[in-house]
């Protein structure tokens, strides 16, 4: 049955092709086909926190950027470039995830019989924002961070990041089960994930590690040790949430003067004097002179000092990839040749960490190879 003759042929030409090639051709829209491959094909083969997150990516990246009535067999090459370049300026890693997105939901399509052609293998990358340089801390902000060191959840997360290189996630979820002061060695196995506000498995693979503590460390810890399955930073059985650590730790950096009112906050602060009132402390007023990421690079630069070798400083930070410290190290060697006075304190540290390791390794320390 059909309205118009015309139709009529049109669906007896699909039940001739349906009977010849045993294909169905589905009709869907493309918004229901990106749905059914991330709930079919995607989010079962990963980890729960990751489906967590690339859900959120998923529906403001990719389903936002087309209409609900559109047909994916409708969809062609300019509809798919346009969702991409809408990333433009933002970090290449998000234009990355989304061509890959579309790629896979493109192709489950074609598998589908939904999608005739598969135009995704045509899509290109759009202008990126320059990636920051990774900066290091400067011996004054070394300086003065060491020695406004309190026995409190955000200092101890700060040196936990200061002196192993921890990310910020990795330092509030280990617990003093994970610290061996035998060994003076520490366990990373979880993290604490700011995306969905618990405890989750570690971002890759590769992040779970042994690092080596400074004695520096182990002595700032050692009164503070309690039962095992209590938090290091909270000394309780919940971890403290990322969102208290970064208000705490911008007033810290306030406090020591590595921060500074912005245009929002200034603003603010204005319309705050013009009524007579006193400024309300939000983290989104403030600029920091560095992040807490920044103790990571630090670390790192630290390693690069020490002559530590970049398979191991791999090991050491978690990185999945030896091209990854390849080009950390690189970043630190062209920032070393500015004239900036490093954070040599660290360095020491590393020094003894080195000689550690190397003492692991080979059986035989540098300095007394030196000897």
């Amino acid at each position: 049955r059909a309205r118009t003759l015309r139709e009529f042929n049109q669906r007896r030409q699909h039940i001739i092709e349906d009977y010849r090639t045993g294909k169905e051709n589905r009709s869907m829209t493309f918004v229901a086909l990106a749905e059914e491959w991330f709930t079919v094909v995607h989010k079962p083969r990963v980890k729960a926190s990751t489906a967590y997150q690339n859900e959120h990516f998923f529906r403001r990246h990719i389903l936002a950027w087309f209409p609900d009535q559109q047909l994916a067999r409708a969809v062609r090459y300019a509809d798919l470039q346009r969702c991409v370049d809408h990333l433009a300026g933002m970090c290449s890693g998000l234009s990355t995830q989304a061509i890959g997105t579309l790629k896979q939901i493109c192709r489950y399509g074609v598998a589908q019989g939904v999608m005739d052609m598969d135009y995704s293998t045509a899509l290109r990358m759009p202008k990126v924002a320059k990636a920051a340089p990774r900066a290091a801390l400067t011996a004054a902000q070394a300086a003065a961070l060491r020695s406004s060191y309190a026995p409190d959840p955000t200092r101890i997360a700060l040196m936990l990041q200061y002196y192993c290189g921890l990310r910020c996630g990795e330092a509030l979820a280990l617990r003093w089960e994970d610290i061996n002061f035998s060994s003076a060695r520490l366990h990373v196995v979880r993290q604490y994930n700011k995306t969905i506000r618990q405890i989750s498995d570690l971002k890759t693979d590769q992040s779970e590690r042994y690092v080596d503590i400074p004695a520096e460390l182990v002595d700032l810890l050692r009164p503070l040790r309690s039962l095992p399955h209590l938090y290091v930073c909270t000394g309780s059985d919940k971890p403290f949430p990322y969102g208290s650590f970064n208000y705490y730790f911008l007033k810290l950096l306030l406090s020591l003067g590595f921060a500074h009112l912005n245009d929002k906050g200034l603003k603010a602060q204005e319309k705050a004097q013009a009524q007579g009132k006193t400024l309300t402390f939000y983290v989104s007023h403030y600029d920091a002179d560095f992040t807490a990421h920044n103790l990571r690079h630090n670390y790192a630069t630290a390693l690069f000092r020490a002559q530590v070798d970049p398979a191991i400083a791999m090991r050491l930070l978690g990185h999945s990839s030896y091209n990854t410290t390849l080009n950390v190290y690189t970043d630190i060697k062209n920032m070393l040749d500015d004239d900036v006075e490093m954070d040599d304190h660290l360095l020491a540290c590393m020094k003894k960490v080195a000689n550690k390791l190397q003492v692991r390794r080979f059986g035989t320390s540098n300095s007394a190879e030196n000897h």
